[in-house]
């Protein structure tokens, strides 16, 4: 008797809860400033995630705002002390929504590289 009163709010809670996620770009290089080509990059760690997220709207309403490809990169770059930039680079798009308001998230995943211990104080 409980499982056919939990069926139809679990399918009505499915309803309203979805998601969804799309591989945008695989990137061999990706940087969101000039780099000093003349100096040696060097690669400081694998691996490292940034996002970028934001309500997409509210009530039917909207975007209120918009998650940006490049604060997503700047917060993967900013997480390894000397990063300059990024290889090997994914990005991925998710959406997801419950009830009346969506969310939307940028994820950059890759290799940070940065200036070489040496050439820094040049």
């Amino acid at each position: 008797m409980l499982k056919l009163k939990v069926l139809p709010i679990a399918i009505v809670f499915m309803a309203f809860l979805n998601s969804c996620s799309q591989r945008i770009a695989d990137l061999t290089t990706v940087s969101t400033r000039d780099l000093d080509d003349r100096k040696t990059h060097v690669l400081l760690e694998r691996y490292v995630k940034g996002t970028d997220s934001s309500i997409d709207n509210i009530l039917f309403i909207g975007p209120w705002s918009s998650p940006d490809i490049e604060d997503a990169i700047d917060d993967a770059v900013r997480e390894v002390p000397g990063g300059e930039y990024m290889k090997n680079v994914v990005i991925r798009e998710r959406r997801w929504g419950f009830l009346l308001m969506s969310f939307r998230t940028f994820t950059v995943e890759g290799d940070v590289y940065g200036i070489a211990p040496s050439e820094k104080s040049n």
